[in-house]
């Protein structure tokens, strides 16, 4: 997960092969637990004309640790799976 100006962002590695996307794909809803915070959110189209700065966020997050984190969060098939996380 990820922040731009105040949304946050959450995107698949593994595309949208992963259990998880494809639920928050049915669901469109559902809840986070992140940095001690907890809330319900909905799961919202991100605005692709965003990906480039998401992507920035990614790099700044997960550089650090390498790319073998940094790189799969930041392919076309990951950006394609960007969510924006809407609390309700």
């Amino acid at each position: 997960m990820v922040r731009v100006d105040d949304d946050l962002y959450v995107r698949s590695g593994y595309g949208d092969r992963a259990a998880w996307y494809r639920a928050t794909q049915r669901h469109r809803q559902g809840y986070i637990s992140a940095s001690g915070i907890e809330r319900d959110v909905n799961f919202a189209d991100a605005d692709p004309a965003l990906g480039d700065r998401i992507d920035a966020a990614y790099r700044g997050k997960y550089l650090r640790h390498g790319a073998q984190w940094l790189e799969p969060m930041i392919t076309a098939e990951a950006r394609a799976t960007t969510i924006r996380l809407v609390p309700r």
